[in-house]
C-alpha cells in the first residue's frame, strides 16, 4: 500500500508563499477549482468581496 507524505501546515503556507499561492490551492483536488483559487487570489480583498456579493446578488 503506498502512503502519501503530506508536509505540516506551517510548510504549506510557506511553500504557497513562495509559489504566490493560496495554501488552499495546494491542498485542492480538482482543476478548476484550484485555477479559481489562484485567479481569486490575484484579486484585492476589496474586489473579492465586490465579487462575492456579486455571485450571491446581494
Amino acid at each position: 500500500m503506498a502512503s502519501k507524505h503530506l508536509p505540516d501546515l506551517g510548510t504549506a503556507k510557506r511553500f504557497a508563499d513562495i509559489l504566490n499561492a493560496p495554501t488552499a490551492h495546494l491542498y485542492c483536488p480538482e482543476d478548476d477549482l484550484a485555477k479559481l483559487l489562484l485567479e481569486l487570489n490575484r484579486l484585492t480583498h476589496q474586489q473579492r468581496v465586490a465579487l462575492l456579493k456579486k455571485i450571491r446578488k446581494e
